[in-house]
C-alpha cells in the first residue's frame, strides 16, 4: 500500500490523538508489506504487533474459509449427478474454476495483499470477457463466459465484503 510509506510512526500517532478509524488501513497496510516487515515490525509496541499478527491470521483465515463459501463455487460448477452443470455452460468449467480460486488463493500468499489480489484478477477477468469472442472460445484459462462472469462478479463482492471486515479483523469494532 503506498498510502503508508511507514504506517509504525502513523500507528503511534493515531493512538496518541485518538484517531482509531485510520488505524485499520496501517494496519492492513503492515500485513501487506512483506519486504520490510520484520524492520517495522521490530520498531512496533507488543499489543500493536499482536494486532498485526491477530489481524493477519483473522484476514487469511476469512479468505481461505468464509470467503471461499462466500463465491459459491461447488454450487455453480457442480455436476448434479446427470452430467447437468447448474448454471455453468460447459461441464468442463469445474476443473479451470477450482484452478482460478487456487491462482488466486496462491497470490494473496506470495503478494500478501488480498484487496489488490482480487481486484487485479477481477480486471482480468473483465477484459477475458471483452476479449470473449461471439464463436465461445475460451481463453486459455477453459472457462465459459458465464463462470467468468461469475468469478468476476464474486471477486468483486468478496474484495468489498473483505474490505468491509478489515476493522473487526483488527479489533476495532
Amino acid at each position: 500500500m503506498d498510502s503508508f510509506p511507514d504506517p509504525v510512526p502513523f500507528i503511534s500517532l493515531a493512538r496518541e490523538c485518538d484517531l482509531p478509524d485510520n488505524l485499520v488501513a496501517a494496519f492492513y497496510s503492515l500485513c501487506c508489506d512483506s519486504k520490510t516487515r520484520r524492520e517495522k515490525l521490530s520498531r512496533m509496541t507488543r499489543g500493536d504487533l499482536e494486532t498485526v499478527m491477530l489481524g493477519r491470521e483473522c484476514m487469511m483465515s476469512f479468505i481461505c474459509g468464509p470467503a471461499a463459501l462466500q463465491l459459491e463455487i461447488n454450487t455453480w460448477v457442480q455436476d448434479s449427478g446427470n452430467g447437468i452443470f447448474r448454471d455453468c455452460t460447459d461441464k468442463k468449467c469445474h476443473t479451470p474454476v477450482l484452478k482460478a480460486w487456487s491462482d488466486i488463493l496462491q497470490d494473496v500468499i506470495r503478494h500478501g495483499d488480498p484487496l489488490a489480489t482480487f481486484r487485479t484478477h477481477g480486471l482480468t477477468l473483465r477484459q477475458d470477457v471483452r476479449d470473449y469472442d461471439d464463436f465461445g472460445n475460451y481463453e486459455s484459462d477453459g472457462m465459459c463466459l458465464w463462470c467468468k462472469l461469475r468469478m468476476m462478479n464474486g471477486l468483486h463482492g468478496l474484495r468489498q465484503t473483505l474490505f468491509d471486515k478489515l476493522p473487526s479483523f483488527f479489533g476495532f469494532v
